[in-house]
């Protein structure tokens, strides 16, 4: 070890001068460690962020996208009981029709129960007729109402014309 340093200084004809350098040299690695520590944490940082911005776009996406789906649900089961409220509707009405073609009476029998049969049939063809009528209005009102919800009231914002600054958002 004493050759050794014998050896420096003779080459470089001080002790102090191998030492200096090694201190310039520690310095540097130091200075050189700490900005690359500092320029990773900043990336991570920055990335981070910008993860977080696109968790909560995607939330909100999906939110909207769930709340769409709902509203398609609830009315598929609204037109649905619409549909089979308007199918009884049109086999009452269908029965109601047969008997109005097919029934008739004997002679011996009351006219005022004649009447009041064909006054009967009559009117609950005609209450029939205007219950399939209001269930198929019924019907294209949930459909209209419905696609105005989803596309004027809930429907999805459009993407965004990523001018986002990154760099900006990492400052604040």
């Amino acid at each position: 070890f004493a050759q050794a340093h014998a050896s420096r200084e003779s080459d470089t004809g001080s002790p102090f001068s191998t030492m200096s350098f090694d201190i310039g040299n520690g310095v540097l690695a130091t200075g050189y460690a700490a900005a690359t520590y500092n320029q990773t944490a900043y990336l991570s940082s920055l990335s981070m962020k910008q993860a977080q911005l696109y968790q909560e776009k995607n939330y909100h996406i999906s939110w909207i996208s769930i709340v769409r789906s709902d509203l398609r649900e609830m009315m598929n089961i609204s037109t649905t009981r619409i549909s089979n409220y308007m199918m009884v509707a049109t086999l009452i009405m269908g029965v109601a029709t047969d008997a109005l073609l097919g029934v008739t009476f004997d002679s011996s029998c009351p006219a005022f129960l004649v009447n009041g049969f064909w006054v009967s049939i009559g009117l609950s063809i005609l209450f029939f007729t205007m219950a399939i009528m209001f269930s198929v209005k019924g019907q294209n009102s949930a459909f209209l109402n419905t696609m105005r919800l989803l596309t004027w009231e809930m429907r999805p914002e459009n993407p965004s014309k990523y001018t986002f600054d990154y760099m900006k958002a990492n400052s604040r």
